[in-house]
């Protein structure tokens, strides 16, 4: 009898555990690609039944360019969706504003066969990608990987993963016409709560639709250019693992956080 009461025990505990394990297995949150396709990628978060997929790639014309889907989403594994692009919002300098309402741009798909590789289908094809693995260690102090922004500041925001010393951030934001636009920043933290580096605007690279062509991208670099695309560096600290500052290029300083 007692034999039957630990094994029933141990049942049920390892029931519940596997549950426990299936609720939050997920694919990894942060920088995805494909790496014979460099110079676009997409940033993914799913949690808590919710999932959140942009993509930076570029326009026809060689903007850097940006679209996002999302939404609740039960299987983390699986999301179909609507890609959305937004318009007319706060740029880099300028004061906020909000975007205007989003235009659906077609259909997006994800399919992920385990937690680090996947295949993403939109208007532009289906690509292989897989998690992008640009820092080594473990932080002492690791920020949240996923989404940032300033919740009085809708529409703007920045794509944030932290891989043991290194960062990597896009803010996703508009040019002075409107148009959706993002910049970049990465490198070694200053300290294990703090960053501080470059703003990079890219242009030039692989469209949706167009195929790869080995065509690097090209960096408008803070240090080389002058005039309207001179950006002085930004800096990030962290004041918790959810709550941080980002420091915008013209030192206006806007909060952020999960």
């Amino acid at each position: 009898m007692r034999c039957m009461t630990w094994l029933r025990a141990v049942l049920v505990t390892a029931v519940v555990l596997s549950q426990s394990l299936s609720a939050h297995a997920a694919p990894e949150i942060g920088w995805w690609w494909n790496p014979d396709e460099s110079g676009r990628g997409f940033f993914v978060e799913s949690r808590d039944d919710l999932i959140y997929v942009a993509g930076y790639f570029y326009d026809e014309d060689g903007r850097a360019k940006w679209l996002v889907a999302g939404g609740p989403n039960s299987d983390p594994y699986r999301y179909d969706g609507r890609l959305l692009e937004y318009a007319n919002g706060q740029t880099l300098l300028g004061d906020y504003k909000p975007p205007s309402a989003p235009v659906d741009r077609g259909p997006i798909s994800l399919r992920f066969t385990d937690d680090r590789h996947g295949t993403l289908t939109w208007p532009g094809g289906t690509i292989a990608i897989q998690r992008h693995e640009f820092g080594e260690g473990v932080a002492a102090f690791r920020p949240d990987s996923g989404w940032w922004w300033n919740e009085a500041e809708s529409g703007r925001g920045y794509s944030v993963e932290v891989q043991g010393s290194s960062f990597f951030m896009v803010g996703f934001m508009y040019d002075d016409a409107g148009k959706p636009l993002w910049y970049f920043s990465a490198g070694p933290m200053a300290s294990p709560t703090s960053f501080a580096g470059a703003i990079l605007q890219f242009a030039n690279g692989q469209t949706m639709s167009r195929g790869w062509s080995g065509t690097s991208s090209n960096a408008i670099s803070t240090s080389s250019r002058s005039g309207s695309n001179r950006y002085p560096p930004t800096s990030c600290r962290c004041s918790g693992l959810t709550t941080g500052r980002a420091i915008s290029a013209n030192s206006r300083t806007s909060s952020s956080g999960r």
